[in-house]
Order: structure tokens, then C-alpha cells, then sequence
């Protein structure tokens, strides 16, 4: 015979899993989504938390039910968003996770269950190999890094772009941001200029464009360029392309290398009085190649 106490014990065990059976939920988790690089595979897989109905015979399927992702992107029902992105930008979309409880026999009731969006964030990596991935999450410093480039046999006029990448990974728990950056590009002003129609009108990239970045130029100076830039929204907190600068070649330019030394003034936090990390200025570097042209042979004069 069960003892009374070990049956009570029982009966309300029994009637606290009933209970939770009747009105369990299952939620999706809302966790921000690794960054993805374009013309790259990239796969992430959502997770479901069905709390106590874990613990007996359930399924799920999800689906897509809002929004928009980027050309070869999808998101299959077992919750995997997978593909390789051909498209640059932030793409907001919805997930629906729906709930399927089944009986003993295998039939079963379809329920919705909880929606989520999501921000799904395309860039590209700087054209610099020293600066840090936009994928690497281990790395919890700030780099500011110029891109690298090559010109072969330029002409006065011709444009080259040096690409601006910033790196920086912020735990989840970090409760600041860094939302003022102010740095400066120092070039040779003896082979590129820089046109001040161009730089007003340059276009901020998609890890500006995702903090509402404003930015501001000041290119008075010759071999100077002194940016500004104030994230209106979030802060830095998504690794990837900043803005592509245009420099202009001049006369006279000749082989080699060119460097553009870039350093930051400061990186600092409007909202919060707290240490940011570290941060540090990785320089770029344009490599002019020019061909020599070929030597004619002279004429010799015909012997009589």
C-alpha cells in the first residue's frame, strides 16, 4: 500500500504537469542573428523553447510570415534560415513557430504559436586582411580599418575607392554603446585629391546605414580628410562595411605604394560614462603599378 504522503506527493506532481499541459506555450527565442557576408553560405538555426511540453510527444514546424530577406535567402519549417545572400543592406522579416500536438494515434491539433522579428544583416569584408572578419565574434576590441587597393597604369582622373570597415563585438550583456567616432585619413597629396562634390555625396554603407549613422567630412586640407560620424540609433554594435571613400588620381603619379594612414581621434559614448574597449587604427595601403613603355629599335642606315 502507497503511503498517504508519497500519494499526495504524487497526485499534486501529477496534477502540476496537467496543468501545464492544458496552457503551455512555446516561444520563439528572439536572439540577434549572426552577421552574414555577401555571396557567402550562411545558416542559422532558430531556437524553440516549449517549456514543460518538452517532456512529452510535440513538434513544431515554423515558417516565414512577414518581411523580406535577401535574394538567396529562405527559411525552411524546421527553423533553419539558410543561403547564400546576393544582396548587401538589413533586412527585417517575420518567424512564426506553429505547434502541433499530437495523440497517441499520430493525428493532432496545429496551433500558432509565438512571432518574432528578425534583422538579417548582409555586408562585406574589408578588402584589408588584417582587420578582423565581421563574423569573428572572440575579438572584443574596436578597429577602424582602410582598405586596400590597386591601380594599374591610372590616367589623371581616374577613381580609386579605399573601403572603411569597423570591427567591434559587444557581449550580450553590455549595457553601453559607442556612438561617436571621429578619425582622419592622411594621404599623399602630391598623387591623389580628394573632390568635394564626391565626398558630399558619398554614401554611407549598410553597418552606418543599420546604426542611422550621420556622418560629416571636413577635406579643407590637402592630404587631410577628417571624418565625423554619430550613430543615431543603437550604436556601433554590427561589424561590416562603414563607407567607401573616392581619391582622385593627379599628375605626375608614379609606381609604387601609397599609404593612407588612418587614426582615431575618438571613440566615445553619448548616453553612457563608462570604458569603452580598446580601440585601434588599422592603415590602408593603393599600389600603383605603371608599365614602361617599349623601346623602339633606332633605325640603322642601310649599307650602299
Amino acid at each position: 500500500m502507497i503511503p498517504f504522503k508519497k500519494l499526495k506527493y504524487f497526485c499534486l506532481l501529477f496534477l502540476f504537469w496537467f496543468l501545464n499541459a492544458c496552457i503551455s506555450t512555446i516561444n520563439l527565442d528572439h536572439r540577434v542573428l549572426n552577421t552574414a557576408i555577401v555571396n557567402e553560405y550562411y545558416e542559422y538555426n532558430f531556437h524553440v523553447d516549449h517549456g514543460w511540453s518538452d517532456w512529452w510527444d510535440e513538434s513544431d514546424y515554423m515558417a516565414m510570415t512577414g518581411g523580406n530577406l535577401p535574394s538567396g535567402m529562405g527559411v525552411d519549417s524546421r527553423g533553419i534560415i539558410f543561403g547564400t545572400p546576393t544582396e548587401l543592406g538589413n533586412y527585417r522579416f517575420d518567424v512564426t513557430v506553429y505547434d502541433v500536438d499530437r495523440d497517441f494515434f499520430g493525428s493532432g491539433d496545429v496551433d500558432s504559436g509565438d512571432e518574432e522579428e528578425f534583422i538579417f544583416f548582409v555586408t562585406e569584408a574589408s578588402t584589408n586582411p588584417d582587420c578582423p572578419h565581421p563574423t569573428d565574434d572572440l575579438i572584443q576590441e574596436f578597429y577602424l580599418c582602410l582598405g586596400n587597393a590597386v591601380l594599374d597604369n591610372p590616367t589623371v582622373g581616374d577613381e580609386v575607392v579605399v573601403d572603411v570597415n569597423y570591427y567591434v563585438y559587444l557581449p550580450k550583456s553590455t549595457t553601453y554603446d559607442a556612438d561617436i567616432l571621429d578619425f582622419e585619413i592622411h594621404y599623399n597629396p602630391d598623387a591623389f585629391e580628394v573632390n568635394a562634390n564626391a565626398f558630399t555625396s558619398v554614401a554611407l554603407r549598410e553597418a552606418a546605414t543599420r546604426s542611422n549613422s550621420t556622418v560629416s567630412f571636413d577635406i579643407s586640407v590637402p592630404g587631410i580628410v577628417i571624418v565625423h560620424v554619430e550613430s543615431q540609433e543603437n550604436g556601433f554594435r554590427r561589424a561590416g562595411r562603414f563607407m567607401d571613400l573616392p581619391f582622385t588620381v593627379k599628375e605626375g603619379i608614379v609606381a609604387g605604394d601609397y599609404a593612407f594612414e588612418l587614426t582615431i581621434n575618438s571613440l566615445t559614448s553619448s548616453s553612457y560614462n563608462k570604458d569603452l574597449p580598446a580601440s585601434y587604427a588599422l592603415d590602408g595601403n593603393v599600389s600603383v603599378s605603371i608599365d614602361e613603355p617599349e623601346e623602339t629599335p633606332e633605325d640603322t642606315p642601310e649599307e650602299g
